[in-house]
């Protein structure tokens, strides 16, 4: 489990989903859908140029990298590569974003229903993580949003000092609980201490 802890006092600001992936939760909110959107997204690639690839996706189509979420995957069963989009500059890019912009409204007003392609909840297999020397590379993405009407962004003020900094813990699932991708709250949480993890109190 990956938790973001940002250094910032506010009681109203939290940590989402990528803004990008918010169209995927429709309908009825259930309890899953309200701990999917409170969940920061991993992004996988297997490219050495994969902060271009990031970048260029965000300018041309944002709610693509939907297509570039970490899912499980193995060295005999790999996840399938998503086509790189072509970059676009100018008028180009202006355009590209205004249709893209048009194609999502349409949607919503016909009501599309798309499930959360990040709700790891229906996935067998364990989420792994491999090593740059394996051709892979991960990056972390999360809003950092104000609650109030629309969610809107929360800036990070570098001049004030604040900064938004990331852990990494693991999840050792108690008796009862899934062995495979469980929910977190069914788990002990452990922190990385030296070599050795410890329960986080």
């Amino acid at each position: 489990m990956v938790s973001l802890l940002p250094t910032l006092s506010e009681r109203h600001v939290e940590w989402t989903a990528p803004a990008a992936l918010w169209d995927a939760i429709h309908g009825p909110v259930s309890p899953e859908q309200r701990r999917i959107f409170r969940t920061p997204a991993i992004l996988r690639f297997a490219e050495d140029e994969f902060m271009p690839r990031f970048i260029n996706t965000l300018n041309s189509d944002p709610h693509a990298i939907d297509q570039l979420l970490a899912v499980p995957e193995t060295w005999r069963k790999p996840a399938s590569e998503s086509a790189s989009p072509k970059p676009k500059t100018g008028l180009a890019a202006t355009l590209e974003r205004a249709r893209l912009a048009a194609v999502r409204k349409l949607e919503s007003r016909n009501a599309v229903v798309r499930q959360a392609p990040w709700n790891v909840s229906e996935v067998e297999q364990p989420l792994k993580f491999y090593q740059p020397a394996h051709q892979r590379y991960y990056l972390i993405t999360a809003s950092l949003v104000c609650r109030s009407i629309g969610l809107p962004d929360r800036v990070v003020d570098t001049t004030k000092q604040e900064r938004a900094t990331f852990v990494i813990r693991m999840l050792q699932p108690l008796q009862g609980a899934s062995g495979v991708n469980p929910d977190p709250a069914d788990c002990a949480e452990l922190a990385l201490i030296g070599d050795e993890w410890k329960p986080v109190v």
